[in-house]
């Protein structure tokens, strides 16, 4: 089962309301399956993978084949951006805390996932081989990064973006990839 980080918090919404765990978590602990929480540290990143997948139609590549050849650059709303950096951030801390009390969960940061090489990391093999129980899995991702380039390649309005975020606790997401 996938269920994106993002939306653990909302499945269901009534944890608001009564203070009890969402159903996913229930269904989790109580069956001891594994969890991996992936944590991409650069909410940027993902913003800008979002709007840039609704730009092009195209969410994922398996061959390289499938990767966008010619890309648009976004014009970024970026008070929307900001919003969207803040909101994960802190989806980011509540999941944290919900899953700091499952037995079986594990947390990786997407940036420390990978070799320079691509390939999944050794913490990673390792992670997948004991939640399949296996004795080793392939390294190779199942797709391809998307949108690698500089942030600065992507934005058409990328001054305008810098100009908001610079001296701000964000700033180091426009030249990161973490």
């Amino acid at each position: 089962m996938d269920v994106k980080y993002f939306g653990l918090n909302l499945i269901p919404a009534r944890e608001d309301v009564d203070g009890r765990s969402p159903f996913v978590l229930n269904f989790i602990r109580h069956s001891k399956a594994h969890a991996v929480h992936i944590i991409r540290r650069n909410k940027l990143r993902i913003y800008l993978s979002e709007e840039m997948a609704k730009a092009t139609g195209r969410w994922s590549a398996g061959r390289v084949e499938h990767l966008v050849s010619e890309k648009p650059k976004l014009n970024v709303n970026v008070s929307e951006a900001l919003d969207f950096i803040d909101r994960l951030l802190l989806q980011d801390e509540r999941v944290t805390a919900m899953l700091d009390s499952m037995p079986n969960a594990k947390r990786l940061i997407y940036s420390e996932m990978f070799e320079p090489n691509g390939h999944f990391s050794e913490d990673v093999v390792k992670a997948a081989a004991n939640i399949l129980d296996m004795d080793g899995v392939d390294p190779n991702p199942g797709n391809f990064k998307m949108n690698p380039e500089p942030v600065s390649d992507l934005i058409e309005n990328f001054d305008e973006l810098r100009e908001a975020i610079t001296g701000t606790e964000h700033e180091w997401m426009l030249y990161d990839d973490g």
